[in-house]
């Protein structure tokens, strides 16, 4: 979740106009936020372009659409559909909720642990062998 999202309602709280005073102000302090942030990343090369630019392009494509949006419109479905968004956007961030590519990453930290122990074990299985440490009657104890 942006800034826009916490600054926007606090200074709709605070008594500002919504539409003409809190998202306008919103807007700008989440923009400031912004700036600064990505002036950082890229210092600290962070930023990969290939996927920012598409992004910046419908971001100056989209502003004015959603400016002469926000003016043309009254304030009551303006309300709705942010505190909608901000609902079902703070639901996801209770719910922990992971996307396809946190899961796979997820399963395979799993995977390489799983293969690392067995390799391990083989590797001291093997070592023992070589050594005559190991019998035949030995299995391993996997904690029964």
């Amino acid at each position: 979740m942006g800034g826009g999202q916490i600054y926007i309602p606090i200074l709709y709280w605070l008594g500002m106009d919504f539409k003409y005073q809190a998202i306008p102000l919103g807007l700008l302090l989440n923009f400031s936020v912004q700036i600064s942030a990505f002036s950082t990343y890229v210092r600290n090369k962070l930023v990969d372009f290939n996927i920012a630019l598409p992004f910046a392009l419908s971001m100056i494509i989209f502003t004015p659409l959603g400016a002469i949006l926000n003016f043309n419109l009254s304030s009551e479905p303006i309300i709705i559909l942010f505190s909608l968004f901000t609902f079902f956007a703070g639901i996801l961030a209770v719910s922990n909720y992971k996307t396809k590519r946190e899961n796979s990453i997820k399963k395979r930290k799993t995977y390489s642990r799983i293969l690392y122990r067995w390799n391990f074990r083989f590797s001291c299985w093997t070592y023992w062998k070589r050594r005559g440490l190991f019998h035949s009657s030995f299995s391993f104890n996997y904690g029964t």
